[in-house]
């Protein structure tokens, strides 16, 4: 069974070279310029994680990643988010599993 990931960033150029990536090594992958629907999208795609760009830990920041662990038919999606905030410690402890410090290695 393929697994499936959505991700999500605000770069188009970075969103582009992550799905690229990653339907390579033969994850199915949906890819969101915005976080705009997305727990619409995550109905339909049903991921097996979320790759959510997070460009501040704030509370304004981390609202979607909050708003997704805190739904009874979301919060068991692994969230990774990724950031080129300084504090990704901050990230991870509001709402995300992990983190993928920007920019990151391809490998």
């Amino acid at each position: 069974m393929v697994k499936s990931i959505l991700v999500m960033d605000r770069d188009r150029d970075i969103l582009d070279i992550v799905t690229y990536i990653l339907v390579e090594r033969g994850y199915a992958v949906l890819s969101l310029l915005s976080d705009e629907r997305i727990f619409n999208q995550i109905h339909v795609f049903s991921p097996n994680v979320l790759l959510l760009d997070i460009f501040n830990p704030n509370e304004e920041g981390t609202a979607t990643c909050r708003a997704i662990k805190a739904a009874a038919k979301t919060k068991h999606i692994p969230i990774i988010a990724m950031s080129t905030h300084v504090k990704l410690a901050d990230i991870k402890g509001k709402c995300a599993d992990d983190v993928l410090p920007k920019p990151f290695d391809l490998e």
